[in-house]
This record gives structure tokens, C-alpha cells and sequence, in this order.
């Protein structure tokens, strides 16, 4: 269980984290975040939102103010779905064994994939 870290920045802005995909995968998809805000710890920039995110997605970053070509580094929590939206953004890919629901690497994976629906069938799966 993740836990709790305490630090200190600022809140640059606030958003309902509501947007629509305008590229990549999922193109005209309404995406709602919850309440978003851009935190800025030092010299990180982060977002933090109440819901999920399509972390695929340039986007996330974009809603709330943040310009993904402007940083260093950005951090995307997605398997291969960042490839597309992130392509005239990114040039290298560092690769993470993150815990999930969708981890880089199946064979350290930490879910029971035995009890997914589609390993019992008795047929093609789409």
C-alpha cells in the first residue's frame, strides 16, 4: 500500500481535470480527472488529481498548465500507449518495472492473472 509522503510547495494552479484527448489513442474521448492540481516541489512539477488519468497522454500535463517539451524528464505511468502521443515529444524511453494493474514486465508482475476472465474461456478472446 502506498504510503503517505509529506512536503512542501506550491499550488501554481487548480483544475476539475476535465478535458477531451485531441491525438494519439482514444482520439475525442472526454476524460474527467477530478479536482487537478499542478504542484511544483522545488524544481518538480506535478499533477495530482482525485481520479485516474490517461497517463498516455500528453494532455494531463497540458490541462493544468504544464508543457511536457519544456521538462527534462516526464513520467508516464502506461505500458506502450505513451509511444503514440509522446512520439514527436520523447526522445528516449526509460523503461520501469512499476507495480499495477499494467506493469512493464508481466513475468514480475504482482497480479493473479488466473483470475482473469479471458484465461478461462474456451474461445478466441476481442
Amino acid at each position: 500500500m502506498p504510503r503517505a509522503v509529506r512536503v512542501t510547495g506550491r499550488v501554481t494552479r487548480v483544475s476539475d481535470g476535465r478535458f477531451k484527448i485531441v491525438g494519439g489513442y482514444h482520439l475525442s474521448t472526454p476524460v474527467n480527472m477530478g479536482r487537478t492540481v499542478a504542484l511544483q516541489v522545488g524544481s518538480i512539477h506535478s499533477v495530482v488529481s482525485a481520479k485516474l488519468n490517461p497517463g498516455h497522454d500528453p494532455l494531463v500535463y497540458r490541462h493544468i498548465g504544464l508543457e511536457p517539451k519544456d521538462a527534462q524528464i516526464v513520467v508516464v505511468k502506461c505500458v506502450v500507449g505513451h509511444m503514440k502521443s509522446y512520439a514527436g515529444i520523447m526522445k528516449k524511453t526509460i523503461w520501469t518495472d512499476c507495480p499495477g494493474a499494467t506493469p512493464s514486465n508481466l513475468t514480475h508482475s504482482s497480479t493473479d492473472w488466473s483470475l482473469a476472465r479471458c484465461s478461462r474461456s474456451t474461445g478466441p478472446a476481442f
